[in-house]
């Protein structure tokens, strides 16, 4: 019996370790540091860390990136104690990536993808590519704000190479000013530049005021921002931004007017394709994305997970000009419930693509 046992118990570990992984990517991180240089493409180093408490040896591991795979020697560990580091002599075959460009996937020796982290000029990036001497880090704790995420990307003015993350260097300003098409400076214009969850579990909306003089300011940690402003018989605007560390970014903004909001009705054709910032967000249990079609399109409304992974698609079809809602629930294609983090909508519309970030609560 305790033979049998001694072979049945690795196969019970490997089976809930599985089903934890997948039941929650978001918050299992192995990725914890990256830093590469500009001009020597073997010269980088990837920082791990366990998020998962245990011991694990990584024989039969490998990495890939756009371009290339590779597999860890053998007798590389990871623990909840230390954080290993990752060279290019660490692999068994020379490994490369783009530094501007890429996406860094990590798998296990049962082929189970394990993380990953996409970062520079790329859809659905989880930071921009650093300047030289900076590093692309993960912050796992709530900071001075509540913030997008209790695990997000950041750039690092002062990597902490094989230590835990310090969060030094790793907050940056944005401000700007708001204004008309005439240029008349706008008061009282709602800046809103994230979402996140208090400590007692209320979801939180981080927002500023512009002051008389039009102007608004808001500290944030360095990581890649969705910036939208909301005035009254305006059309509201979102972008996405790089906070960059230790330094001021300016982002200004145009107020355009809507025109005849309260004879619109669904029957007028709208004149410009547009995805709307999904409402509410963050959400629970579901939330509404809506766009308008100025002409007949081929149209693909398509979800997506942190890691560009497609989870849902809710729309493929032709349809007719016209504006249009549809409700996400916060599931996969298989009708399975998704976990709590940020999540990704892409609508394509013939030659027109855009894509917003929703942030799901459980």
């Amino acid at each position: 019996m305790k033979k049998r046992l001694n072979k049945v118990l690795p196969w019970i570990v490997l089976l809930f370790l599985g089903f934890s992984l997948y039941a929650n990517p978001i918050e299992l991180k192995i990725f914890s540091e990256i830093q590469f240089s500009y001009t020597d493409s073997t010269d980088w180093i990837i920082e791990l860390q366990d998020s998962w408490g245990y011991s694990e040896n990584m024989d039969g591991w490998y990495i890939t990136s756009s371009t290339d795979t590779a597999y860890f020697n053998f007798g590389l560990n990871i623990n909840h104690a230390s954080y290993p580091l990752v060279r290019s002599d660490s692999l068994q075959t020379l490994f490369t990536f783009n530094v501007y460009n890429d996406v860094l996937t990590l798998y296990d020796s049962l082929n189970q993808w394990i993380d990953a982290v996409s970062f520079g000029d790329r859809e659905y990036a989880n930071i921009s590519s650093p300047f030289p001497g900076q590093s692309i880090s993960l912050c796992q704790e709530n900071g001075p704000e509540v913030t997008d995420s209790r695990l997000y990307w950041y750039i690092d003015n002062t990597p902490s190479i094989g230590v835990e993350n310090d969060y030094e260097g790793g907050y940056g300003t944005v401000s700007g000013n708001v204004h008309d098409a005439d240029g008349n400076l706008q008061e009282g214009v709602r800046i809103i530049y994230g979402y996140g969850v208090h400590i007692n579990g209320e979801p939180d909306t981080l927002d500023r005021f512009t002051d008389s003089l039009g102007f608004y300011q808001f500290w944030s940690p360095s990581q890649l921002r969705t910036v939208t402003i909301h005035h009254t018989d305006f059309i509201s605007q979102d972008t996405i931004m790089q906070v960059w560390p230790d330094s001021t970014s300016i982002l200004d903004f145009v107020l355009l007017p809507v025109v005849g909001i309260e004879n619109f009705t669904v029957e007028q054709i709208p004149r410009i394709f547009e995805l709307r910032q999904n409402y509410p967000n963050p959400f629970n249990p579901s939330t509404n994305i809506e766009y308008d079609l100025p002409e007949h399109s081929e149209v693909s409304l398509i979800i997506y997970d942190v890691a560009g992974r497609e989870l849902q698609t809710l729309v493929s079809t032709s349809q007719d000009p016209g504006s249009y809602n549809i409700s996400w629930g916060g599931t996969n294609q298989d009708g399975q419930q998704v976990s709590a983090g940020m999540y990704f909508a892409r609508l394509q519309a013939g030659k027109y693509s855009s894509v917003v970030k929703m942030v799901y609560l459980r």
